[in-house]
């Protein structure tokens, strides 16, 4: 199944939430119902880097010693940057852009309101071209994702460096949260990292990769609320999509994450930070997606414990559903074929 665009207003989906919980896995479930998926992650994640290479930016500097050091470098050398995003990808691949260091600089400048107004602006830019290619029928693409922190807004608002993007149709908002630990267990999974393995003489777990991944996700979860500008967090309002039933991780349960994050099977480093917390259980749910479309109200997702395979499912379903919803109540003209 796809969307087919039939003119008028076009689809948007937007995608939000913390690292490693799940939205790239969903931006590639949606790509195969027609969507593009525009992020932002990936230009904080350069200049994170490039601002620690060029200004000495690092992580865990305060927050106005790193206002003065991008300042010092300037907005139109931040612009540049932004746009050479793809560049360097196409140069260097994109491993480089998902070490730990550059999560963590990516982290350090995001909330500096110059990095933002520069990555926004750059956003806008690119949306706007697929968006116009969409109505004039030279893509296959038929609507639009967008993974990042309360992109909408940096949509609808334009500057004088790039004018807002119009024309387009929030139908799905999802929000993915994840506990800090399974967060850092996937990060580790991802850069190809194992658990300490039981028995061997272990360093202290702070200073294991496992452990300095763990803190950085501890960290960001609390900045994310605590940032002054573009909080991370959900609607207030926020339609939860898991089950009010919370399953605590059992031995086995531990055992299945570790195996199911590629890190092998010695749980002791997750029963040490009691990840035996309950965590929400989430499964397919029919109708979710047109109930928050018909409500205004963002689905709130807990991946922490779903396989990939029912995140694919249910982020699929519940777009589709929204979609039925708003052609349906005349909002789009788009439909599902």
């Amino acid at each position: 199944m796809s969307l087919e665009y039939r003119g008028g207003l076009i689809p948007v989906v937007n995608l939000a939430g913390g690292p490693c919980a799940g939205k790239g896995l969903q931006a590639q479930a949606l790509a195969e119902l027609g969507g593009e998926t525009f992020e932002t992650g990936q230009s904080y994640r350069l200049l994170g880097l490039e601002l620690s290479r060029l200004v000495g930016v690092e992580f865990g500097m305060p927050f106005a010693e790193v206002e003065r050091r991008v300042h010092t470098l300037g907005g139109q050398a931040i612009g540049e940057l932004v746009a050479g995003v793809g560049t360097a990808i196409g140069q260097q691949g994109r491993d480089f852009l998902y070490t730990s260091d550059a999560s963590a600089l990516s982290a350090t400048v995001s909330p500096h309101g110059l990095v933002r107004r520069y990555v926004k602006a750059d956003l806008r830019h690119r949306v706007g071209a697929v968006a116009e290619a969409i109505r004039q029928g030279d893509t296959d693409t038929t609507f639009i994702v967008l993974d990042g922190r309360r992109l909408p807004e940096a949509i609808d608002h334009g500057d004088e460096i790039e004018g807002p993007v119009e024309g387009l149709r929030i139908v799905t908002d999802i929000f993915s949260d994840i506990h800090p630990i399974v967060a850092a267990l996937r990060d580790c999974a991802r850069r190809r990292i194992g658990l300490p393995v039981a028995g061997e003489e272990a360093l202290p777990f702070e200073e294991t990769e496992l452990g300095k991944a763990y803190h950085k996700a501890l960290v960001r979860a609390r900045d994310d609320v605590e940032r002054d500008l573009d909080k991370n967090v959900p609607q207030a309002n926020a339609l939860p999509y898991c089950s009010h039933h919370e399953a605590p991780f059992d031995v086995d349960g531990l055992v299945g994450l570790a195996l199911a994050s590629g890190l092998g099977n010695n749980i002791e480093p997750l029963v040490s930070l009691g990840i035996r917390a309950s965590i929400p259980v989430c499964r397919l749910r029919e109708g979710m997606g047109r109930r928050a479309f018909l409500e205004g109200r963002q689905l709130l997702l807990n991946t922490s414990r779903m396989r990939p395979n029912v995140v694919r499912r249910v982020v699929q379903a519940a777009f589709m559903e929204s979609v039925d919803a708003a052609v349906e109540s005349g909002a789009l003209e788009s439909a599902a074929v």
